[in-house]
């Protein structure tokens, strides 16, 4: 498809068949946050693939197909759900870790809106696109409101969402000695008694992976901590060793396995790029809770990221748990964009679902509000 700009749009439906200048625009995306680049997207695509799914990598390329690539979004295709009267259509192509996913954009384009419009339009009119589901986004940033631009001028009905919060700890030149003494009180009491106890029994040690000649072995003593541990990849299983590798042969790989008498009983997977600390997957074995061992891992990897790594940033990734907020120092929300197709009917349904619920919220709202306001004014 030309676009109204000049642009060309082409739809390839795996990495491979992809020109090799627009897999090097993937590469070269890699940034403060890694999920993204041509990494990433390639375990993703596998991963989509052992489930069934199909992926659709769009590019919009100045000339012909294989002229200059200027943006680049790779999207997740998933099964017709049924006999739903909900919207169907692509999704972009993001795990539980991811905590941005939007367009990759060439440095050398301007304005991305005209792109970014022409890339929606191509998207909108192909056959049972009902809905584009785009996110994780920053709404601080300036792509949230260029994709916003773009498809309510391709003619799309947008619903923003609220996707999930992200916490992160800023270090702010500090050690990791003082960042740790800024913990709250409890946890800073149990680390000091739990990590003392353990030291004292000569049970315990750390070993931290991150060459690719160990890799095998850590993700071997891994997976023993998931099987017998408080938290599991589920449907990543396949996608996360394959992400531990690719990190190891990078040198961005830090994960940290804490031994008792010798056997897995903690591991954390940190992925360490630049400035940035992504705490990407933790576990430990329920047979060990009292001992506090994830705990004691925690407060291992930042020093080691802090003091010998020096970031800037440690990331969280998704949630709003508990005991994120005991270790980070900073809070942001993440949002989603659904783009309604108006052209289909179930686009016009979701449509219809989604601002109906806004009237009634306001119908219901409104006058009880009024009646309050009036009840002030009238108040003696």
């Amino acid at each position: 498809m030309v676009g109204s700009t000049g642009t060309v749009v082409t739809m390839y439906r795996c990495l491979a068949d992809m020109p090799p200048a627009a897999l090097a625009l993937f590469r070269d995306s890699v940034g403060a946050e890694v999920p993204g680049g041509l990494t990433w997207y390639r375990l993703l695509a596998q991963d989509a693939m052992g489930l069934g799914q199909g992926t659709r990598f769009y590019v919009v390329s100045a000339g012909p197909p294989e002229g200059t690539p200027l943006v680049v979004l790779p999207l997740r295709i998933t099964a017709p759900d049924g006999w739903s009267l909900r919207p169907r259509g692509p999704q972009t192509l993001a795990t539980t870790w991811t905590t941005q996913c939007h367009p990759v954009i060439a440095d050398t384009v301007g304005d991305p809106v005209p792109l970014l419009r022409d890339l929606m339009v191509h998207i909108s009119n192909e056959p049972r696109c009902e809905s584009l589901k785009l996110g994780p986004l920053a709404p601080e940033e300036p792509i949230y409101w260029q994709l916003v631009s773009a498809l309510r001028a391709a003619g799309f009905v947008i619903h923003p969402f609220f996707f999930f919060h992200n916490w992160y700890l800023v270090v702010a030149g500090r050690s990791a000695d003082e960042i740790l003494e800024g913990l709250p009180p409890r946890l800073a009491n149990t680390l000091h008694r739990k990590s003392r106890s353990l030291d004292a029994s000569a049970r315990a040690r750390v070993r931290l992976f991150t060459r690719p000649e160990e890799v095998e072995t850590a993700i071997a003593d891994c997976e023993r901590v998931y099987r017998m541990g408080w938290q599991s990849e589920g449907r990543y299983q396949g996608f996360v060793p394959g992400l531990v590798r690719a990190c190891a042969n990078l040198g961005w790989l830090r994960l940290g396995v804490l031994y008792v008498d010798e056997v897995p009983a903690a591991a954390h997977c940190w992925i360490v790029v630049g400035s940035y600390a992504l705490i990407f997957s933790l576990a430990y074995d329920e047979r060990y809770a009292k001992l506090s061992l994830g705990t004691i891992l925690m407060a291992h990897m930042l020093r080691h990221v802090i003091d010998e790594d020096r970031v800037e940033v440690v990331d969280f990734l998704q949630g709003n748990d508990l005991y994120k907020q005991d270790w980070m120092s900073h809070r942001r929300e993440r949002w989603g964009l659904l783009a309604m197709n108006p052209r289909t009917a179930r686009g016009l349904l979701g449509i219809a679902r989604h601002k109906g619920a806004r009237l009634v919220k306001w119908l219901v709202l409104f006058p009880l509000r009024a009646v309050r306001h009036l009840g002030r004014r009238l108040r003696p």
